[in-house]
Parts: C-alpha cells; structure tokens; sequence
C-alpha cells in the first residue's frame, strides 16, 4: 500500500522505531536546547506501560514529565498480555533487519504522549518530530484548531522494515501542553522509537525588544 499522510481537526489535545541499548538515529533540530525547548525520547526498552522515558542529556523538559501511554480504542491502558496491540523483545520475521523493543499496534489501539511546556502564552509552538517505525501506510496525526501547518522534514528507509519520519508541526499559538496521539493506518503498525522537541517562539515584538535591551547592556558596559 502506497504511504499516506492524513491530517484531521479534532478538539481535544494534539493527536496526531531502529531500538539498541540507547536512543539512536537521532537528528535534532538545530535548536534544540535552547530556551523555552523540550526534548523527550522513548526506546521501548521493556513492555513497561506507560513507557519509561529516556533521562541524561540531551533529554531534558523543565516543565515537567512527558508520559507515553498504549491505550485501548475506547481508553484505558492495553492489559499486560493483549495478543493484538503488544510489546516485543525483538520483532519477528525481519532476519538480519531485527528491532529489539518494539510495540505492535493493530485495531484501533494507540500511543498516546502527553508532553508538559512553557505555560507563558506565546505566538507559535513548533514540535519536531522523530519516528522509527514499521508499517505500510503513515500513522494518522490528528490535530487541534491550533493547528497552523505541517512539513515533512524527511522520511527514508533505515534498512529494508523500518522509516525514519520526521515531521516539524506548528501550533498558533502555543498551548502549555501537547498531546500527540500515532494511531495505525489501517494496517498493523510497528513503533521501535519516537523523539520529540518542542519550542516556543514569543512574538516579533518582544524578540526585537530583547534585542534592544541586549544592546543597551552592552552599550553600558563599554
């Protein structure tokens, strides 16, 4: 099945894996930390639900911990041994192309993050996207009225299972949380390892005024 990309309005939240002993085939934004950013990253390293996020540098979010939940269609956490929607120590039948940590969706399940943010309103939020998976067709990214556009920063085969999809998402303006939501697209779908940064990014007014108290400070200091 040829790679669709859908995108749909929805009201609630924003909706919208190669796995070893560490995060991998990573590829930041430039702007990682730098203020007012967050940078969350999960490798599914056991079935642990929610997952168990990764922690030293550079994962770092200072207004609080982001949460990846597997959820049932109808809400609620998938059971431990739910023989559809399942962690995997490795995923089958790939030889030579092995994942280790994955979790299968299939159905309607889904993985859901809940990522905490700068509570000061600003005018854009962008949210920069990495995912490792397997699938015949693009997971389905639903969005909030928020919503301001999408790019598809880059997408290409790690090896002959599993993409690489990057995408930069902008909300108008920025809310103090983000939920995003990878729901299969008709098929069954593979996670091995999702990356996330945030930023917010304060109106053209205020960075000119920053700019001009930047100045002023030198100007003192001479």
């Amino acid at each position: 099945m040829k790679k669709r990309l859908f995108l749909m309005a929805l009201s609630v939240g924003w909706l919208c894996g190669t796995v070893s002993a560490a995060i991998s085939n990573d590829t930041p934004p430039a702007w990682r930390g730098d203020n007012n950013t967050t940078s969350q990253a999960w490798e599914f390293a056991d079935s642990s639900n929610p997952a168990v996020e990764e922690t030293g540098a550079p994962w770092d979010n200072p207004y609080g911990s982001p949460t990846a939940s597997i959820l049932q269609s109808g809400g609620g956490l998938v059971p431990p041994g739910d023989p559809d929607t399942k962690w995997m120590s490795a995923h089958p039948q790939f030889g030579s192309d092995q994942h280790f940590g994955v979790w299968r969706f299939y159905g309607n399940d889904y993985l859901e993050l809940v990522i905490p943010n700068d509570p000061v309103e600003r005018t854009t939020k962008e949210i920069y996207l990495q995912l490792t998976y397997s699938a015949s067709a693009y997971p389905i990214f639903e969005t909030t009225p928020g919503f301001a556009g999408i790019e598809l920063v880059s997408d290409y085969a790690l090896d002959s299972n599993y993409d690489i999809l990057t995408l930069l998402i902008t909300i108008e303006p920025n809310p103090d949380s983000e939920t995003i939501e990878l729901r299969p697209n008709d098929c069954t779908m593979y996670i091995d390892q999702i990356i996330v940064d945030t930023r917010c990014i304060p109106e053209p007014m205020s960075m000119v005024l920053l700019g001009l108290g930047a100045v002023a400070l030198i100007r003192r200091r001479k």
